[in-house]
């Protein structure tokens, strides 16, 4: 019989003992414990055995023809030294103890053999090798992804004090540097003189925080030049906690950054153009904006011709930068007659400034060959936080409207738009929550292997019962806002239990933190889960991007439902080291890869870096894997060949509802 609790399949034991009663008696009993024993009856056939397999555990006599145990020991540990070599010595052996003990022999066992000692130090061996196995697999898995991670990226490493410790090739290759040259040096030997200082204090108090660092930053080149690249800095903890070095991902977007100052810039004039208004408005918290327009600048321009109207914008593109710039507002040309100047913070007397800044613009002609142009213009003004350029052109409007030259927004142009919309959905999701007008649909994901449909996604709809569809989209902000999305959650898993009671594919429904939040919402769906029996099917897929790093209560709702056999997806799962640290959070069992990553593999080389990494370190950790956005066979093809698990996508079916029963 073997000792031990449970029989061994993962690691292989090589057996060798000369004298065949022992050794056929022995073999008999291991073989009952572990599923691989190797049995050998001289040392120089089982160094052959070893060579030839992969052995984690050896056993051998000490004594033994042809090589003994201690010179079977040092050519084993030689090639192997991790290998758990165990000597079998009788009590007079002591002549080749001390040479086993150079050899690296890990244990020895006295003979007469105690069999259940034996198997019981048996036990002991077989959970120290199988952890070391482990971290052995894993420290290989994170070298793998180090690796995928060096030849997709920009890497290096730099202790507390910004020195950079570590350079990947990619480095050395954007900065023109060698390792040689950038180990031991200040991260700030490529720092552009274009970088405001305040980047750098913002980031140096972000990793010092403990927080992760993002932005783009331009950097300098051996040679002077400048690249640009996408940065993320992380702090990386020791146990204690404690920061012990800084990991900088970058990636090179700096044709991008060239392309985008092109996309920015009016051809005619030289200046940003709307586009970069826009990102600006973005960017800013809050700000001043005026919108100013030619006034009949269509008249002029076909009276005189485009010639002379390109010469009057480019004169007053010329006028506004000497005018406003010099007060440090920054002048766009919009649309074809239209300039912005815009301040990045509220002034209170940024009408002053407009006021004086136009009429000094407009107060000469402009001389355009044999012709002088006089020129007026009207501005729409908007001081504020949200909407600036809805709300200048508004103003402007209204300027011209009423035959203003300057008018300043105020909430009495407010056409109304906006609030009378959200007001059209919130009576709109009142009215559905009477009228049971929510529906669930049902998009199919596929097994990539046999192409069959394997699950589903549950994606809420209104159904007016005119028949009108409303996605999500529509109504979901305001249901949020409205305090009405954890009803909305309640009833889709309801309806879609109540679906899937009698069929036999699994289906996944959205939580967002906030439903995890909700004490009514939580027991609900624990009360779900306890009620139909089928929570071996349900998929609860959390939002990547969406707050989990609130571990405590995600943790504990999550493990509570997985007591039920439901299953964790992350959805929207993307790149970079934060990810991977929900995976491990979380105790999660399927990753839905973003559509960003997806969209493009069949043309875009790092996405497919990316996904095969995922994918890879998905299968090591047990987890499956879901593409999402498969819109085209060529991208289905791909993931495929990637090893992907299953896939979902309008190629594959889109959403729809799905009737009750088999």
């Amino acid at each position: 019989m073997a000792y031990g609790l449970s029989r061994e399949r993962d690691l292989v034991v090589l057996f060798v003992e000369d004298e065949e009663v022992i050794r056929d008696s022995f073999a008999s009993m291991l073989r009952a414990k572990f599923e691989n024993v190797l049995v050998a009856d001289n040392g120089e056939d089982a160094l052959k055995l070893f060579e030839s397999n992969r052995v984690d555990i050896v056993i051998s006599d000490i004594i033994m023809p042809k090589l003994n145990g201690v010179k079977l020991a040092k050519e084993i540990k030689k090639i192997a030294p991790s290998t758990f070599v165990m000597l079998v010595t009788a009590s007079n052996d002591h002549e080749y103890l001390m040479e086993a003990i150079e050899a690296g022999v890990n244990r020895f066992i006295l003979k007469p053999l105690n069999v259940k000692s034996f198997f019981e130090v048996l036990d002991t061996v077989c959970s120290e090798q199988k952890i070391k196995k482990e971290l052995a697999e894993k420290n290989h898995l994170l070298e793998e992804y180090k690796t995928a991670v060096d030849a997709s990226n920009i890497v290096s490493k730099t202790d507390t004090k910004g020195i950079i410790t570590y350079a990947n090739q990619a480095f050395c290759d954007i900065s023109g540097y060698s390792v040689e040259e950038l180990i031991g040096k200040p991260q700030n030997i490529i720092r552009h003189p274009n970088m405001p200082k305040s980047v750098f204090k913002e980031m140096w108090e972000t990793i010092r925080s403990k927080h992760i660092y993002k932005g783009v930053v331009e950097n300098k080149r051996k040679d002077g030049s400048s690249y640009f690249v996408d940065a993320t800095i992380v702090p990386i903890l020791g146990v204690d906690g404690e920061i012990i070095e800084y990991l900088g991902i970058r990636h090179d977007i700096t044709e991008f950054i060239n392309n985008k100052q092109k996309l920015y810039t009016d051809t005619l004039t030289g200046l940003p153009n709307r586009y970069k208004l826009s990102s600006d408005l973005t960017a800013g918290n809050s700000g001043s904006l005026a919108v100013i327009n030619v006034d009949s600048f269509k008249i002029l321009n076909d009276y005189y011709g485009s010639n002379i109207g390109d010469m009057i914008l480019v004169e007053l593109a010329g006028r506004f930068v000497k005018i406003f710039g010099s007060n440090n507002l920054t002048v766009y040309k919009l649309s074809s007659d239209e300039y912005g100047i815009f301040c990045e913070e509220c002034k209170s007397d940024f009408v002053d400034e407009i006021t004086s800044g136009v009429n000094l613009a407009t107060m000469d002609s402009i001389r355009c060959g044999d012709v002088d142009i006089v020129t007026s213009v009207t501005a729409g003004i908007a001081v504020g936080k949200d909407g600036l350029l809805e709300k200048a052109n508004m103003a402007l409007g209204f300027a011209k409207k009423y035959k203003k030259q300057i008018s300043v927004y105020d909430e009495s142009m407010l056409i109304g738009k906006n609030y009378e919309k959200n007001i059209t959905i919130s009576k709109t999701l009142r009215e559905a929550i009477d009228g049971d007008w929510f529906v669930p649909y049902f998009q199919p994901i596929v097994n990539c292997v046999t192409n069959e449909i394997e699950k589903y996604e549950t994606l809420v709809r209104i159904v007016k019962p005119s028949g009108e569809v409303l996605s999500p989209m529509e109504f979901l902000d305001v249901a949020k806002a409205t305090r009405l999305y954890p009803h909305i959650t309640r009833t889709m898993i309801a309806k879609a239990f109540e679906i899937f009671k009698n069929k036999k594919e699994s289906f996944s429904v959205n939580l967002s933190v906030e439903d995890i939040l909700d004490e009514h919402t939580r027991a609900f769906v624990l009360g779900m889960l306890g009620g139909y029996g089928i929570s071996d099917r349900v998929i609860f897929e959390i939002l990547e991007s969406e707050g989990i790093e609130n571990y405590g209560d995600v943790s504990e709702f999550l493990a509570a439902a997985k007591k039920f056999g439901v299953k964790i997806a992350i959805d929207d799962f993307g790149t970079g080291y934060s990810n991977f640290e929900h995976l491990a959070k979380l105790n999660v069992d399927i990753i839905k890869i973003d559509g960003s990553l997806i969209r493009n593999i069949d043309t875009n080389s790092n996405s497919e870096i990316i996904v095969e990494t995922v994918v890879s370190f998905a299968k090591k950790l047990g987890m499956q894997s879901v593409a999402e956005f498969v819109h085209s066979k060529e991208v289905y093809d791909k993931i495929k060949e990637i090893g992907v698990d299953y896939a979902q996508g309008y190629l594959l079916g889109k959403p729809d509802v799905l009737s009750e029963g088999k």
